[in-house]
């Protein structure tokens, strides 16, 4: 897949120039750029990494919505599979709404607004204005998964990857709020790669905000390592399973004897629609 190949290569661009330096090229880039590093660029806000995430979800939304129409419409087989075509429309659902949430930060709004009233921008109170819209986003693929995958999707193609996207998603989505506001997650993980992964010559990103001064700069520029270059990453994987789970998952649902009936006998039972 193109977002896997992508990620590779923005990996080994980020070991090669900001962690070895290879060539010298870091060194160069010091003079030219005001944050002269590579993960930077590939991985922040509106970055290479993200728009190829939009993408690919905003790809696996028209795909599922397409194939649920046509098996609404479809009179092929002799069972309209329902619970199939529910499925399709809430992974298209949930889809669009987390790519309102990744491309527009509804979240980060909510929370500004919230900090903004409150006149406290402490973290703790940012996690508690974002988290309610993290919940309604999930709440749809959580769905989604609890109440159709066991009949739906465990035993069709592309099943494991739909559902490792959703694993993929929960555990980026894990790492940025609660694992962050317990266990300081990113700020004590980032403090690590700083020290070991990079030997302290990640240049610094000045701290501006209340929260952020509670942490030294190597470990605030830890911290946006770990939910820039860490998180979209695992975020773009999530992607990449998504689409390519739903391809398999309803071309097969779609194209097979499962679906068109074979020899036009009856439909398995776990063909059969909802009741």
């Amino acid at each position: 897949m193109v977002g896997i190949a992508y990620l590779l290569a923005a990996w080994s661009a980020v070991v090669l120039i900001d962690v070895l330096d290879v060539a010298g090229i870091r060194t160069r880039l010091e003079g030219v750029l005001d944050m002269p590093m590579v993960w930077w660029h590939l991985f922040r806000e509106g970055s290479p990494t993200e728009l190829l995430q939009w993408t690919l979800l905003g790809s696996t939304g028209l795909v599922a919505s397409y194939h649920a129409g046509w098996l609404a419409v479809s009179r092929r087989g002799p069972a309209p599979l329902v619970r199939e075509r529910r499925f399709l429309m809430l992974v298209s659902v949930a889809m669009v709404l987390m790519l309102i949430e990744d491309a527009g930060n509804p979240s980060h709004r909510v929370a500004g607004i919230v900090m903004g009233l409150l006149g406290d921008d402490s973290y703790l109170v940012e996690v508690a204005a974002r988290l309610p819209v993290f919940i309604l986003v999930g709440a749809v693929p959580l769905y989604a998964f609890v109440r159709y995958w066991p009949s739906v999707g465990f035993r069709r193609p592309g099943g494991g990857l739909l559902l490792g996207g959703f694993v993929a998603y929960g555990v980026a989505t894990f790492s940025s709020l609660p694992a962050n506001m317990l266990f300081d997650y990113y700020p004590r993980m980032g403090r690590f790669v700083m020290d070991r992964l990079f030997a302290g010559r990640m240049i610094p990103i000045e701290r501006t905000l209340d929260w952020q001064l509670r942490f030294s700069a190597e470990e605030f520029t830890g911290t946006l390592f770990m939910d820039f270059a860490y998180e979209e990453s695992i975020e773009l994987i999530g992607a990449v399973l998504f689409l390519a789970g739903l391809l398999a998952f309803s071309g097969h649902v779609v194209n097979t004897s499962a679906y068109a009936g074979g020899d036009g006998s009856a439909p398995a039972e776990a063909d059969r629609p909802d009741r």
